[in-house]
């Protein structure tokens, strides 16, 4: 496996919103997935978001492949660990892993799971519903001030951080 890293925005020119919510700049190139990017859609605390996630893949998937969304600091509000719905795509199963109180649920993250084969060089937009309840919780002492959202295959073993997010502040 060759992993490479480039930085695309130099740290002294990256922006900072004062929020839960900020990507790195960086990305690197693995086996599975490349120009990932996820966007919030209200970006505000404690209020139901929609999550577009945005990836393409660079190997074929199939429904035994399993790529984890680290989503820190993002909770439903509850302690399960239901499916949700996603929309439009119905070719794609995703479930939530709901972080634990006591670390700002910085464990939190969201599996998607392919209901089949999907080509390699297929961009893939998955759209998680407000309707799931996940919303931002409010930063605490105890979580990093600038966590990383990132897209791991759990299959290859192979992560990738995301290059784009919705930098709208989370107030």
């Amino acid at each position: 496996m060759n992993l490479r890293s480039q930085t695309i925005v130099p740290a002294s020119q990256q922006m900072k919103p004062p929020s839960l919510l900020l990507a790195l700049y960086k990305w690197q190139c693995n086996a599975a997935l490349s120009s990932p990017s996820i966007s919030f859609h209200p970006a505000v605390a404690r209020t139901r978001t929609e999550i577009t996630v945005l990836f393409t893949t660079d190997r074929a998937l199939s429904s035994s492949d399993h790529i984890l969304v680290e989503l820190p600091g993002l909770t439903r509000g509850s302690a399960d660990a239901l499916a949700l719905d996603i929309h439009p795509s119905t070719s794609w199963y995703a479930s939530w892993t709901e972080g634990t109180p006591s670390s700002a649920f910085y464990d939190s993250s969201l599996t998607l799971t392919p209901n089949g084969v999907i080509a390699g060089g297929t961009t893939v937009s998955v759209l998680v519903d407000r309707i799931n309840n996940l919303s931002a919780d409010c930063p605490t002492a105890n979580v990093p001030a600038s966590p990383d959202f990132i897209l791991r295959d759990v299959t290859e073993g192979t992560s990738v951080v995301v290059t784009h997010a919705d930098l709208t502040p989370i107030v």
